[in-house]
């Protein structure tokens, strides 16, 4: 595959961040975030746009949880009680909230 640059240089080798969206089938979008985060090697910024080497594998590494772990978190824990965060509830800062300290007047006068 041949990768063109703004100037007109060619390089071969390389495939475009396009071309591996549709090789791989993930989005280019995430195929930017793996290249800023130096996942795919040999991937090079070219003037703002990766060059990214035509024999390179597919990134394995996903770290999105897809057990269903956080599936209806609010249902099984309320909504402000999360795990892991300890934090008052609502209600409980509701309690503490006390109005405006009373007024002193000066009957002096």
């Amino acid at each position: 595959m041949l990768f063109v640059l703004k100037g007109g240089c060619l390089l071969t080798g390389y495939m475009t961040v396009k071309e591996a969206s549709t090789k791989w089938g993930l989005s280019t979008r995430w195929i930017n975030k793996l290249c800023q985060d130096m996942k795919i090697p040999g991937a090079e910024l070219f003037g703002g746009v990766y060059a990214i080497p035509v024999d390179a594998k597919k990134p394995t590494e996903d770290r999105r949880i897809k057990t269903g772990a956080y599936k209806n978190w609010r249902k099984k824990y309320g909504r402000n009680k999360i795990p892991g965060f300890e934090s008052e509830t609502r209600e409980a800062i509701q309690k503490k909230k006390v109005g405006r300290p009373p007024k002193i007047v000066n009957k002096e006068a």
